[in-house]
C-alpha cells in the first residue's frame, strides 16, 4: 500500500512576492519532498516549482544539482520568470538534451538547470542529481509516454521530486498510475 509522507518541519522563507495559497503550497511540498501539484493553468506553477527548486539548491550538498524537465516549448518562459521572480539570486542554466548526461555527471554552470522532455531518448543516470522537477507532467502519459518512463527511471530514490501539471486532478488511471511512480509509490 502507500505509506503516507510525513512532514518535515523546515524553514522556508518564500518569495515575498507569493499569493498565500502558492506559499502554503510550496511549504507543504517542501516539508514531504515528494510532492504532486495539480491545479489549473494560472495558479503559479511555475513560481511554486522555482521555489521549490531554490529551497532544494539551500539543504542539498553543495555538489548535488536540481533539474527541472519541461516541454522545449515553454522552457524560455520559465526562465524569464525565474529572472521576473528571482534576479540574479536563482540562476538557472539550459541544459541541451545532448549535454544531459555530462551536466548531471558535473559539467555545469548553474546548479539549477532545465531541460525537454526529449532529453530523454536515451538512458540517463542520475550523476549528481539531488532534485528532479516535472512541469506539465500529465504529458508523461502521452506521446511522451517512452520519455516519461526514462524520467520516472532517473527520479528512482531521488529524495526531493516535484511533480506539476495544469490538470487540476488526475483525470484517469494511467495519468494517476505515471504520477505515483514519478513519487515511488
Amino acid at each position: 500500500g502507500l505509506t503516507p509522507r510525513r512532514r518535515r518541519r523546515v524553514t522556508h522563507q518564500p518569495n515575498p512576492r507569493m499569493f498565500d495559497y502558492e506559499r502554503d503550497i510550496t511549504r507543504m511540498a517542501i516539508e514531504k519532498q515528494k510532492y504532486c501539484i495539480f491545479a489549473e493553468p494560472g495558479r503559479g506553477k511555475t513560481f511554486m516549482f522555482l521555489d521549490y527548486a531554490r529551497h532544494a539548491l539551500r539543504v542539498l550538498p553543495a555538489s548535488k544539482c536540481v533539474l527541472i524537465v519541461s516541454p522545449l516549448m515553454v522552457i524560455s518562459q520559465t526562465i524569464a520568470e525565474c529572472q521576473k521572480f528571482y534576479g540574479g539570486d536563482l540562476e538557472m542554466e539550459q541544459v541541451p538534451a545532448g549535454k544531459l548526461q555530462s551536466w548531471l555527471n558535473g559539467d555545469r554552470k548553474q546548479r539549477l538547470g532545465i531541460t525537454n522532455y526529449e532529453a530523454f531518448k536515451n538512458l540517463i543516470r542520475a550523476g549528481d542529481l539531488g532534485a528532479l522537477i516535472g512541469d506539465e507532467t500529465s504529458l508523461l502519459k502521452s506521446h511522451y509516454g517512452k520519455y516519461g518512463r526514462g524520467i520516472i527511471q532517473l527520479g528512482k530514490g531521488i529524495e526531493w521530486k516535484l511533480a506539476n501539471t495544469g490538470t487540476p486532478a488526475p483525470n484517469d488511471r494511467i495519468e494517476y498510475g505515471n504520477h505515483a511512480l514519478f513519487m515511488d509509490q
